[in-house]
């Protein structure tokens, strides 16, 4: 399998106090921190191309634009979807979309670039 457009990933996850706002600095909000919804972009977007990875690939975020739309308190569940839509080369564009059982709570974009895994390394510890 290649890294084609309409690959896609979902994670559902039950909120819990660590990726909430006030694990996040936030004191005083008990409800998915905008850290943690990224992070669950993330890790959609990971899943979503893996299947289409060679032995020594990856991907690494470049770029995530999202909108926030309501709170999601602690011990619901959220699903976090990522949707491949545009392949240009190494660069990759994700559409997010994410909800509870109540409403949709965010949406949003994402880039990622394909790499080789060794070759970015090395690069990262000489610029370190």
């Amino acid at each position: 399998m290649a890294v084609e457009k309409g690959l896609e990933a979902e994670i559902k996850r039950v909120v819990g106090a660590p990726m909430s706002a006030e694990a996040y600095g936030n004191t005083g909000f008990p409800v998915l921190g905008t850290p943690a919804l990224i992070g669950l972009f993330e890790e959609a977007g990971i899943k979503a191309v893996a299947p289409g990875l060679g032995p020594n690939e990856g991907t690494v975020g470049t770029r995530i634009n999202i909108a926030h739309l309501a709170a999601t308190p602690l011990g619901e569940e959220v699903r976090v979807r990522a949707r491949l839509t545009q392949v240009d080369g190494r660069r990759l564009v994700f559409e997010l979309d994410a909800s509870d059982a109540v409403r949709p709570i965010a949406k949003g974009e994402m880039e990622r670039f394909l790499v080789d895994i060794p070759r970015f390394l090395a690069k990262a510890v000489r610029s370190g």
